[in-house]
């Protein structure tokens, strides 16, 4: 089926026919997250020559051969990777060892920045 949105370009989904087997993929960020220099993807000289990292050109592919129906995906709202750079949890984020993240307090301060992150990330 083909849809727009707002007018916008036209795109396709694909829905299994009866007795058809559901066709799904499933994802995280793939190396897309806050500490990730994006532009390293659109480097022909690391053989990212279409822009889109090979797991990315894998899928693309496969998707071209036999559509895929459902693809489900984790990222940064599920990660909350702006959390890192929240500065009230700069202390935690740069802590050494993990038994000194887990002894850190959890202050209003830092409460309020988990909040306000987390706020950001859902939108």
């Amino acid at each position: 089926m083909t849809y727009r949105v707002n007018g916008g370009t036209a795109l396709n989904f694909h829905i299994p026919g009866v007795g058809e087997n559901l066709r799904w993929a499933a994802h995280s960020c793939n190396g897309f997250s806050g500490g990730v220099k994006t532009e390293e993807f659109f480097n022909p000289d690391k053989g990212f020559t279409s822009g889109y990292d090979p797991l990315w050109e894998d899928m693309l592919d496969k998707h071209e051969e036999k559509p895929f129906h459902c693809m489900v995906g984790g990222g940064d709202q599920i990660y909350c990777d702006s959390l890192m750079f929240e500065p009230e949890l700069q202390e935690w984020a740069n802590a050494d060892t993990a038994e000194l993240k887990l002894k850190a307090a959890l202050t209003p301060e830092v409460m309020f920045a988990i909040d306000r992150s987390v706020s950001a990330d859902a939108h």
